[in-house]
């Protein structure tokens, strides 16, 4: 049986992720302008334009997400079945094999969208960090250093400018 826990992280734009799991993102970006057109079934519509194409672009990485996510529910016995009809302009998953192969340590994505027609939508780009811990979920050692050397160097340039005020 799979391991179905799930963790959330609803912080904007910065999120963290264990290597080798799944990394689910939703609501980036909002949707954008469209039309419908008739469907040929009463009260359903067709939409004429949407957000299909995710690319996240850091250093030499390139993930490129396309088409709609269809939602996929898990069965009581942990199988995976996906959602007929069901699209999330604004959602997709990074697999394990995704997050296995990103580099652990904090990275920012530029995050790009196209719509139907492979054209770039205007003011839709972000930016989101995601930091990829590895599978023990311990941070590494020289990351650790790192990170005390930038704050002891950061209290001492406040102490410099709180001096010379």
């Amino acid at each position: 049986m799979p391991n179905l826990t799930k963790s959330v992280d609803t912080t904007p734009y910065e999120v963290t992720v264990t290597r080798g799991e799944y990394l689910a993102l939703y609501g980036l970006t909002r949707p954008i302008d469209t039309t419908l057109s008739d469907a040929g079934t009463a009260y359903r519509y067709n939409i004429d334009n949407q957000i299909t194409c995710f690319t996240y672009t850091s250093d030499d990485a390139e993930y490129v997400f396309d088409g709609l996510l269809t939602r996929v529910f898990v069965n009581p016995d942990g199988s995976l079945y996906p959602a007929a009809n069901t699209n999330y302009e604004f959602g997709h998953v990074f697999t394990a094999a995704d997050t296995a192969n990103m580099p652990v340590g904090t990275s920012t994505y530029a995050v790009k969208r196209y719509d139907a027609n492979g054209r770039y939508v205007e003011n839709t780009s972000t930016n989101i960090t995601i930091t990829v811990v590895p599978e023990g979920g311990e941070t590494p050692v020289l990351a650790l250093l790192i990170s005390i050397l930038i704050a002891i160097l950061t209290l001492g340039a406040t102490v410099i400018v709180i001096r010379k005020l």
